[in-house]
């Protein structure tokens, strides 16, 4: 284990100081000073004491501080929906027959997240064979976020003496899910029937029901519908009409400024939400799902799955994604996800590629322009999606803010208009337009 270092403080300057007064005046004989030779006695062990005092209370804090590094700081997080007042807790216990304290915490968190409850900074004592709890809340915004350690300065009562600052605990993951949009995804579940009703009326292996008819041979036992057989007198089945579903591939492709923007209002943070309602739509409409993270540094693939359980698996692997500021990336190699696509993709199915615009757009539209090639040349449909917000968001923006959004907008009309000059298919999506991305799956399916 490291050596910690116990420091002084501006206090026990003072504290020597009187103690040495104290045992000056009481060295000197007392009939030169005109004090009695009990009181010479007094100030010379009151000074004594002083010195004592500040040894042992040296000796504390050193004490303290050992006893925290090794008593084992557990940390943990709640898991939620983005939105949501998600805690963080610490929890510091004291094995000892004595105090230990005060002790002054610090919480590690990154910039880009807002403490909703609670403060970052706290004075605690930790009382002898107890513990502590030092909780602090977030309002949680999608993907992954390390919280911790703590950072510590052991302190004595009486101030004379600190610690140096030690981190204590390991860091915790704050695991974030998106959450879908309601509204949008009422209205695109509307539109899928609707239009879907009026597309694929074709008999075949469904749940949707479309006519009766009579009993054939080979028809199963379970399509017989027993009440229009005993009105009829002959035996009737059911048929229900055939699901029109293929693969739908959201790639989120982690580039330019994916990161940067408003508070909650990030491209990735729109990206995501409009993901989590896509998927929630495809999982009712039977589709297979993909989910293709890529970034410079990785490329992960999530699928092929349906259902609630393939919106579930969406979402967990979206909280699990690394939110951070630093990442901005003007240039990106293709190659690994067009690969991965080859070996995917086939004839009809449907590929939404999401991403953000950059400071120097020009690599990734290209990159862009690769990936789309390949879709189409295996028979795929594919669109760029640009997450842009709404102008309605300005409304409760300060001034600074307001000025980045309308940068954003800017940008993500650049970006889109670059790519349709190149023959892409490009369209910018806010969360009130999420029913445009429905209406192309039905009319492409």
């Amino acid at each position: 284990m490291s050596q910690h270092i116990v420091k002084s403080t501006e206090r026990l300057a003072s504290v020597v100081l009187v103690a040495a007064i104290f045992i000056t005046i009481g060295s000197f004989p007392g009939n030169l000073i005109g004090i009695p030779a009990s009181y010479s006695r007094v100030l010379v062990w009151s000074g004594v004491f002083l010195v004592i005092l500040s040894l042992v209370l040296m000796g504390y804090v050193n004490i303290s501080m050992n006893k925290i590094t090794r008593s084992g700081v557990r940390g943990a997080a709640d898991r939620g929906f983005e939105g949501d007042e998600l805690w963080v807790t610490y929890r510091l216990c004291n094995s000892g027959l004595i105090p230990i304290g005060p002790i002054e915490i610090f919480l590690v968190y990154p910039e880009h997240l807002r403490l909703s409850k609670g403060s970052r900074r706290a004075f605690i004592m930790i009382p002898p064979r107890g513990c502590a709890t030092y909780k602090a809340a977030f309002e949680a915004r999608t993907g992954r976020h390390l919280i911790g350690p703590l950072r510590i300065v052991v302190r004595d009562p009486l101030g004379l003496f600190r610690s140096d600052e030690i981190d204590v605990g390991e860091p915790v993951e704050l695991l974030v899910l998106p959450r879908l949009i309601p509204s949008s995804l009422r209205s695109s579940l509307l539109l899928a029937r609707s239009i879907g009703m009026a597309r694929s009326r074709i008999s075949g292996s469904g749940t949707e029901f479309l006519s009766v008819r009579e009993y054939r041979e080979g028809d199963e036992p379970r399509r017989i519908v027993w009440r229009h057989t005993a009105r009829w007198g002959r035996l009737i089945v059911k048929e229900t009409e055939k699901e029109a579903s293929g693969n739908i591939f959201y790639i989120l492709l982690i580039a330019g400024d994916m990161f940067t923007g408003p508070y909650r209002e990030t491209p990735f943070e729109n990206a995501a939400r409009i993901i989590a309602t896509m998927s929630r739509y495809s999982a009712s409409r039977g589709d297979a799902m993909f989910l293709a993270l890529y970034s410079r540094e990785t490329i992960d693939l999530v699928g092929p799955s349906r259902g609630l359980g393939g919106y579930r698996s969406i979402l967990s692997r979206m909280a699990r994604i690394s939110f951070s500021q630093d990442t901005v990336v003007s240039d990106i190699d293709p190659r690994p996800l067009t690969k991965l696509l080859m070996r995917n993709l086939k004839g009809g199915d449907i590929v939404l590629l999401f991403t953000a615009p950059s400071r120097d757009s020009s690599a990734v539209v290209t990159a862009i322009e690769r990936i789309e090639r390949t879709v189409r040349n295996a028979g795929g449909s594919f669109y760029t999606v640009i997450p842009t917000p709404s102008l309605d968001l300005a409304r409760r923006l300060d001034l600074g803010s307001k000025i980045k959004l309308m940068e954003m907008l800017k940008d993500s009309m650049a970006l889109a208009k670059e790519l349709r000059g190149r023959g892409v298919n490009a369209i910018n999506i806010n969360q009130g337009r999420i029913i445009t991305l429905a209406r192309l799956i039905e009319m492409t399916s």
